[in-house]
């Protein structure tokens, strides 16, 4: 496996103890392969997968901060993939999640795998309260609203949405309302709530 990132105009700062990231305004790009080889350890797997994809943290001011991460994967080779190998796309059928970024809130976890090409974004924008705060009583309870989308692309499979909306307390503490959609129409709805960072 070998993983590169590429971040243009990156700045730091050098101190004697450590290097210190301060960042670019420029966004994240990043390249992933894998490689299954057959009769090394008695292993009888084959395939070549590469991915490529971007993200970023966009600062609106006032208006909160939006993320973003987009990904396009596929086999160059899949002459044997089995399917711990395979893509598996992060879903979820509790109504728990730790809300981390690449992430389906109403996917099956399995009905996506493949070992073919594959595509994902993942958006969200944090308001930082923008919204909430302009209401008095609501102001108190000091709220951040935020507001997601996602969608998954797999060649036999019809492409796969979720919107969702939610409110967080403390930085942490969060619930959702989601709604997954397909091409062909069907919907689902769902809660989510949990605390941030906590279910990986």
């Amino acid at each position: 496996m070998a993983n590169a990132r590429i971040r243009i105009k990156q700045k730091y700062i050098d101190r004697p103890d450590m290097n210190y990231i301060l960042g670019s305004k420029y966004p994240t790009f990043f390249v992933n392969y894998s490689k299954g080889i057959a009769d090394i350890f008695d292993s009888d797997v084959d395939y070549d997968k590469l991915e490529g994809g971007v993200e970023d943290d966009i600062r609106l001011g006032m208006l909160g901060t939006l993320s973003y991460y987009g990904v396009y994967g596929k086999f160059l080779n899949n002459n044997r993939v089995y399917f711990m190998d395979a893509a598996h796309f992060n879903g979820n059928k509790t109504s728990f999640s730790g809300f981390e970024q690449k992430r389906f809130d109403l996917l099956d976890y399995y009905t996506y795998s493949t070992a073919d090409e594959y595509g994902q974004v993942f958006l969200e924008h944090s308001f930082g309260g923008f919204i909430l705060n302009k209401i008095p009583l609501l102001r108190k309870l000091k709220l951040n609203e935020l507001a997601g989308f996602r969608a998954l692309y797999v060649p036999d499979r019809d492409t796969y949405f979720e919107a969702s909306f939610g409110l967080e307390k403390l930085g942490f503490i969060r619930a959702d309302i989601v709604f997954g959609f397909d091409e062909n129409g069907n919907t689902k709805t769902g809660f989510v709530f949990g605390i941030r960072g906590l279910i990986e």
